[in-house]
């Protein structure tokens, strides 16, 4: 009798035991957070004080940072996770989504930027098509193939890269705040061609700018 009660007991306290350990859903989630917590670290460490005070000089860097939290949140998305994320990333989003005002404006000075080089080029094209008759029209085809093809190199570089990577933020953040700033983001190389084709398009395109600047 002692003997089947001290089996009982045992049991017993072998029972507890295991029901105080952690299950192994539990388990899952804590290794779920932990893989979202490190892609977050990294996004913490890149949003660092000199970003946050200069966001239009470190677009990249807010660009990083702002599809590391992406993965973050990819991370509960694959392992099928819902409604248990991290407070954390959607605090992260809020401080990322503070900056969006600051982006938005870049955006505009990258667009005038874009729309001067532009006009730039259009003039030099003219002149070059103003003087083909004196050298010839094989030569100034090339000049204008050279320059063309510098301008592109140019404008991917100071203007468009930047422009993309801002609008695919301000698109995955705040679609409707920044609608219109990513309309012009999309369209600028079109608006470019109209410009080149006709310089009068150029001041269309400046009003665009000065209108959402002002809204």
């Amino acid at each position: 009798m002692h003997y089947i009660s001290l089996l009982l007991a045992v049991l017993l306290l072998t029972g507890c035991n295991d029901s105080n350990g952690p299950s192994q859903s539990q388990l899952r989630l804590t290794k779920v957070h932990q893989q979202a917590q490190a892609y977050l670290d990294q996004a913490k460490i890149t949003l660092s004080p000199q970003v946050m005070q200069n966001p239009a000089g470190h677009v990249q860097t807010i660009f990083t940072a702002h599809h590391l939290v992406i993965e973050a949140r990819q991370v509960y998305r694959k392992a099928e996770v819902f409604g248990l994320e991290l407070p954390a990333i959607s605090e992260f989003e809020n401080k990322l989504a503070s900056l969006n005002p600051a982006l938005a404006e870049q955006v505009l000075t990258l667009m005038s930027e874009l729309m001067q080089r532009t006009l730039v080029l259009r003039e030099k094209v003219q002149k070059i098509r103003n003087a083909e008759s004196g050298v010839g029209k094989v030569s100034g085809a090339e000049s204008i193939k050279r320059l063309s093809r510098l301008y592109n190199e140019e404008v991917q570089q100071c203007c468009l890269k930047e422009t993309y990577s801002i609008i695919e933020i301000l698109h995955e953040q705040q679609p409707e705040t920044y609608k219109g700033i990513v309309r012009l983001g999309m369209g600028a190389t079109d608006d470019m061609v109209k410009i080149l084709q006709d310089k009068d398009h150029a001041t269309v395109f400046a009003q665009k700018i000065s209108r959402l600047r002002s809204a």
